[in-house]
């Protein structure tokens, strides 16, 4: 063990140096003994790692991902009747009905009227699958008609 004489030099020689501080509670009248403690510096190491310096986060995570999962909608289409040299107001409301699913009686004579005053009259706008169904209904009772999409 190094005696309290020589760490007494150490400590007046170099102060700026010095590693060693005298610590603790300050002495006794009676006492001279202080308990030492060692300060250290610890070393900065190097630093290593696994991990690259740069970091390229792919791109996973898109917007047009999310629309993917539900099916697309299909196109809207509108349903045109034209007029017909041997449908008159009532025999085309009472096809118009027939054919068209929920189709009230004022809308179909509605329809009908506009129909044989203009020579056409829009039916309706639906899906196209249920707009052509419409269509190929009504050209097999003797009405001509057309689809187009909106």
């Amino acid at each position: 063990m190094v005696s309290r004489s020589v760490l007494a030099v150490l400590v007046l020689a170099c102060p700026a140096a010095c590693a060693f501080a005298l610590g603790g509670a300050p002495p006794a009248a009676g006492r001279r003994s202080a308990a030492l403690r060692l300060q250290t510096i610890a070393p900065e190491r190097e630093k290593t790692s696994d991990l690259p310096t740069t970091w390229e986060v792919p791109d996973t995570f898109s917007f047009a991902s999310l629309g993917s999962a539900e099916p697309p909608e299909p196109p809207m289409c509108k349903l045109t009747v034209f007029k017909t040299a041997g449908a008159d107001e009532v025999r085309m409301a009472n096809i118009l009905r027939d054919v068209i699913k929920g189709l009230e009686l004022e809308r179909a004579k509605e329809i009908a009227k506009t129909c044989n005053s203009l020579g056409f009259a829009m039916c309706g706008i639906w899906a196209e699958a249920v707009a052509a169904d419409y269509a190929k209904g009504l050209q097999g009772l003797g009405l001509r008609c057309d689809v187009t999409e909106v």
